[in-house]
């Protein structure tokens, strides 16, 4: 995290340019009060009256602020107070976003099933922020029963998804370019940092609250209808749910406290056992005070400059306050704060969402003072103080090695300070601005980047007077350079200088091209301008035949002169003279004929060897018959190369090959209705558009077409063949159509493109692999190597490795195998599930280490619906047809029963928690009832044993009691007999 400068910079509100930047030196009292709950952030500052920075300190106008996490922070100036007695300006600015609550409104309406993402949407639109980093947080439905702003719609959707929200702005030059709104689920970071009283804090206010305590919870939600769910079906008829030690504690009068709650749900058919449940959760935050801690920060980091002792919002931390009774340590959030960047002393934060740890020591010296206390009457005192003695000696052994590893911990943390400052200390700052830095220099060492004439500007290092330039200014060389050339080249530009330089066309030529069309022009006027605009025509007419020694001349000549009076300028600024002459030489050499009119002349020239005629055009009429022609042009004429059946005819633009008197070959040019442009054509036979007898190559408006045609008036094959490359290019479709069989053969593979990259390409490899590649990601192979041609696979590009599919439905006349998971969204059928369970693919087996029994009955299973059923029955009330009256109801969707993977024991889950072993769960719930069985049998067995003792207890009874009978028989028989024979 780099180093806060503390530079205030401050915006204009219309432009959005930042005006003026007040450094930290130029102001005092400053403070920074923010809160995570509510979003505040208010910033106070005093600066000097009639300062520069003065004049931009209004209201509206924005101060921009990089806070400790390294965002910047807009802030809007509300208000503006002067002291003429201290002569100073104290400006007082809240966050930005507190104008989106008068940004636009939001209609009443109900949102269901709804994202974060959303629900800001709708919140920003039309307003100058933007969506930032939201995180997801499911689905959610909002009901707005008023007309809200977008802040308060920001705010109600932070709570629904218990995000937080967080603003920034971004800055690119001195101009904002966006402002973003982020909602994460926590702010802050993890720090495990532990502050203690008297280092880190000056002190801590503890603050306990009882005012939300209740005894007496009164639990309601509001179902379909605006039906009122409680629970007093469930509850023995009462409304409200009790915890007895919380009246024992706080009841007055023994008369209850009591409280609300109404759970936040989408659940309108919520059961009273559901809400019970909730209720007994929501009760053990009621019975307890609610305790706060106030923190004054001595702020250690930027007294000393350790950034990394830093508490930023949101930053949960550990507290250690020795002089509580008892000793305190907790961890807590920082949750609001005041900063101050020019007195960190000033520096004093409030932190919640608290637990208090337990100190160990602590209580086991509690736990040794009462088992002292315990035992002090049981035991002799000597063994007493020697026992006390061996625990001192032990506790301050430890005390002496804690404060060893704290001194050898000190050591690093200075060891590792030193180290980060010499980094510092070994890296040099670039400053980049217009003007030359006045604060901070080091000579040699501080460089600076001179942007005053613009980007990318010139790098200069400070030398302890002056600053020197490090890196040449090219573009000034550069200028210097060009002036200099361009003074060299003034005034030196010619014809023939721009004739070189512009390679397009020859001046000379184009002059002379300019002269004859004005000549050309001069003639034509001269010969269609009628007579009476002329005042005087003059002809002078000559001829003469002249002969002599070298041969004979004959001659005529006429010359017309007009002339003109009033020179309008219409036709001709000058008079004008036409003159035409014809004349004949017979020499010994040869005849030379020559005719003139005006400049245009033509020339016969005759020769013992040649006749050379030069004229503009020579118009020949008949027939001319040449063993030999040579020509630059033929125009206008009927080419017949011989007089037989075998010959080439050219006429026009078509050129025709014959053969027996019919046309083989014909090339030519058509005039096609459907093109601006005649059409090339090239027919290979008479082309009598049947396509019959005939082999064509044709060109017409809808592409070029190739036939071949055999003797019998059936189309036969056609190839190409090159020893390169071919290629045919369509700027609109392209189709290949095959009555039979259509192959395409490549030596190494088949590529299909679309715009130039691959799409998919067809490979024979090692002559058992048949690969189609598709994208240059995925390959289906087709293998015939044995044991892999019974199956296609799917691999990556180089085919090392397998790869997954994703279907709408598979359907195996054989059967699905698979080396790792199978994977389903939902139901599976099977007419049979079997697990492989073969002692092949086991090692290690042994019995169960734990009671099968005992953790079936740690299971706890569950009622409950499946997110995704849920969404469809959103889906279900949003597109409710129209003849259907009753509103989509839970009934309307499965309940499922089952067991929750977070809430299970580890046998029976993944080891990631988010799936039950069914396999795992099946054999353990086998070992259980055996377990059980077996357990039941030992009782029955137990029994049996009990039973068969009492029965030969009871046997044994039943003997020697029948033996005593029987004993007393014999006595009573003895008896009577005795009596009997006394009698006798």
């Amino acid at each position: 995290m780099s180093k806060l400068n503390g530079i205030l910079h401050v915006v204009d509100f219309n432009t959005e340019r930042i005006v003026t930047a007040i450094r930290p030196d130029d102001y005092w009292d400053d403070k920074r009060h923010w809160e995570i709950k509510n979003n505040v952030d208010t910033l106070d500052f005093t600066v000097f009256d009639g300062t520069k920075h003065v004049i931009s300190l209004m209201q509206q106008n924005l101060v921009l602020k990089q806070v400790r996490d390294g965002r910047i922070v807009p802030y809007v100036i509300t208000e503006i107070a002067k002291d003429t007695e201290k002569n100073s300006l104290t400006v007082y600015a809240s966050a930005e976003w507190i104008l989106l609550a008068k940004a636009g409104y939001i209609k009443p309406q109900r949102m269901e099933s709804k994202t974060a993402y959303e629900f800001a949407s709708l919140a920003l639109a039309g307003t100058e922020w933007e969506i930032g980093n939201i995180e997801y947080a499911g689905f959610h439905t909002m009901t707005i029963d008023e007309f809200i702003d977008p802040l308060k719609l920001l705010k109600d959707t932070a709570a629904l998804f218990d995000l937080e929200i967080e603003y920034r702005v971004e800055m690119l030059g001195s101009r904002i370019v966006g402002r973003y709104v982020d909602m994460v689920k926590k702010r802050g970071r993890e720090t495990g940092k532990e502050v203690t009283v008297g280092k880190d804090l000056k002190g801590i206010v503890r603050k306990e609250n009882s005012q939300n305590i209740c005894t007496a919870l009164i639990p309601f939600v509001k179902g379909e209808e605006d039906k009122l769910i409680t629970i007093e079906s469930v509850n023995n008829n009462l409304l409200y749910l009790v915890d007895n030690d919380a009246f024992q504690r706080w009841s007055k009068d023994s008369k209850h406290k009591y409280g609300f709650y109404t759970p936040e749900t989408e659940d309108q058919n919520m059961s009273p056992k559901r809400l019970l449940t909730l209720t007994k959760t929501e009760m053990k935050k009621r019975v307890n005070a609610s305790v706060s801690y106030e923190v004054d920060a001595a702020a250690i980091g930027r007294v000393f400059g350790l950034n990394h002792e830093l508490i930023n919002e949101g930053d949960t931390i550990r507290i250690k306050d020795t002089s509580f009774k008892p000793r305190l340590y907790l961890e807590a959030r920082a949750i609001a704060g005041d900063e101050s960047f020019k007195d960190p002393e000033q520096d004093k934060y409030v932190f919640g969402d608290y637990y208090e740890i337990v100190d160990q020591s602590e209580e086991l010296r509690k736990m040794y003072n009462r088992l002292i206390s315990s035992l002090g009457s049981k035991v002799g005192k000597d063994l007493l103080e020697q026992l006390e003695k061996q625990v001192n000696e032990s506790i301050k052994e430890n005390e002496k090695k804690i404060e060893q590893i704290k001194e050898e911990s000190e050591t690093v943390k200075t060891l590792a300070e030193k180290v980060e400052e010499n980094l510092k200390n070994y890296q040099t700052a670039i400053l980049e601005s217009e003007n030359p830095p006045t604060t901070g220099l080091i000579a040699g060492r501080t460089m600076w980047q001179d942007i005053s004439n613009g980007k990318p500007g010139v790098l200069k290092r400070w030398t302890g007077e002056v600053w020197d330039v490090v890196v040449p200014d090219v573009a000034a060389q550069v200028k210097t350079v060009w002036e200099k050339t361009e003074k060299a080249l003034e005034g030196r530009v010619t014809s023939k200088q721009v004739e070189d330089y512009v390679s397009t066309f020859q001046i000379p030529e184009l002059k002379n091209n300019v002269t004859k069309q004005k000549e050309d022009l001069l003639n034509e006027i001269a010969d269609r301008v009628a007579v009476k605009d002329y005042n005087l025509k003059v002809t002078d007419l000559e001829r003469k035949i002249l002969a002599n020694e070298r041969g004979i001349e004959l001659s005529a000549k006429r010359d017309e002169i007009y002339l003109k009076e009033e020179m309008d300028g219409t036709f001709a600024k000058v008079s004008y003279i036409k003159q035409l002459e014809a004349k004949l030489q017979i020499l010994d050499e040869g005849i030379l004929a020559e005719v003139k009119k005006g400049n245009i002349i033509s020339v016969i020239n005759q020769t013992a060897e040649k006749i050379k005629i030069e004229a503009e055009l020579i118009d020949l009429v008949g027939k001319i018959e040449a063993s030999w022609l040579k020509a630059g042009l033929l125009q206008g004429m009927t080419i017949k190369t011989s007089n037989e059946k075998e010959y080439i005819h050219m006429a026009n633009q078509v050129l025709r090959f014959v053969n027996q008197e019919i046309p083989k070959i014909t090339i030519g040019f058509e005039d096609e209705h459907k093109s601006k442009s005649l059409n090339p054509y090239i027919i290979l036979g008479q082309g009598d558009g049947t396509g019959r007898n005939v082999g064509t190559i044709y060109k017409d408006g809808n592409g070029v077409y190739y036939r071949y045609i055999d003797n019998n008036g059936l189309e036969s094959s056609m190839r190409l063949t090159a020893r390169g490359n071919v290629g045919i290019t369509a700027q609109t479709g392209m189709w290949l159509n095959s009555n039979g069989t259509l192959v395409v053969d490549g030596g190494y593979g088949v590529s299909l493109k679309h715009l130039g990259k691959t799409v998919a390409e067809f490979i024979q490899v090692n002559g058992v692999n048949y690969d189609l590649l598709l994208g240059g990601n995925h390959i289906i192979r087709s293998s015939t190597f044995p044991g892999y041609d019974k199956l296609l696979q799917v691999k990556n590009s180089t085919g090392n490795e397998f790869r997954g599919i994703e279907v709408a439905e598979v359907t195996a006349h054989g059967g699905i195998r698979s080396d790792t998971n199978l994977w389903a969204e939902k139901d599976s059928y099977a007419m049979q599930h079997i697990n492989r369970s073969t002692i092949k693919l086991k090692t290690a087996v042994h019995d169960l280490p734990f009671s099968a029994l005992d953790k079936i009955r740690e299971l706890k299973v569950k009622q409950y619906f499946l997110k995704r059923d849920m969404y469809e029955l959103y889906q279900m009330r949003m597109n409710k047809p129209e003849y259907r009256i009753e509103p989509y109801t839970t009934k309307d969707i499965d309940i499922q029963y089952g067991f929750v993977a977070e809430e299970t024991d580890d046998v029976f889950t993944t080891p990631e928690k988010d799936g039950i072993k069914l396999y795992s769960t099946l054999s353990i719930l086998t070992a259980s009832v055996q377990e059980l069985e077996q357990k039941h049998d030992d009782e029955i067995q137990e029994l049996r044993q009990k039973h068969e003792q009492e029965i030969q207890k009871l046997k044994e009874e039943y003997r020697v009691e029948n033996e005593k009978i029987n004993q007393r028989i014999d006595e009573v028989k003895t008896v009577v007999e005795n009596l009997m024979n006394n009698k006798g």
